[in-house]
């Protein structure tokens, strides 16, 4: 059965709830406060799919207020780029010259330290109707992995 909003495969609990067979992605949604999921089964739903080697990811957010009690200008609060973001896509991999296959090591879900510096972003509308700056990139431009918090 799939989700009527949708389209994702669900399993149906006690007639109208119903969760989604992939249980890791809810979790995932819930653990990243990820703004992208199926209001009716809570499914992650990201709009886009990677291809080849390219990645999206959402930038941690920047506080509106310092621990200390400061405020942050919305206008420096979008000047200011975290180096966290969470995986949202990423594609299979790619060939090189020589017709060797290289696939991504990252996931969805994956939490990476990246270069900050890349030039590529989308705003995409979450479910929650908040408009968010999403990170395009290669695989090559996420520096590496956050294993422990």
């Amino acid at each position: 059965m799939n989700c009527k909003e949708c389209g994702v495969e669900v399993k149906e609990i006690e007639g109208d709830k119903v969760v989604p067979v992939d249980e890791n992605l809810v979790k995932m949604v819930l653990v990243h406060k990820l703004p992208f999921y199926c209001e009716v089964c809570g499914a992650f739903k990201f709009p886009y799919k990677a291809t080849r080697d390219i990645v999206f990811l959402l930038s941690d957010q920047i506080p509106e207020e310092t621990p200390g009690g400061i405020l942050i200008p919305s206008v420096v609060r979008d000047e200011m780029h975290s180096e966290y973001g969470v995986v949202l896509s990423v594609g299979s991999g790619y060939h090189d010259k020589k017709g060797k296959y290289h696939p991504t090591e990252l996931k969805v879900g994956d939490k990476v330290l990246y270069d900050k510096t890349v030039p590529w972003a989308q705003d995409i509308k979450g479910a929650d109707g908040v408009t968010y700056k999403v990170k395009i990139m290669g695989a090559g431009d996420v520096k590496g992995m956050v294993v422990a918090e």
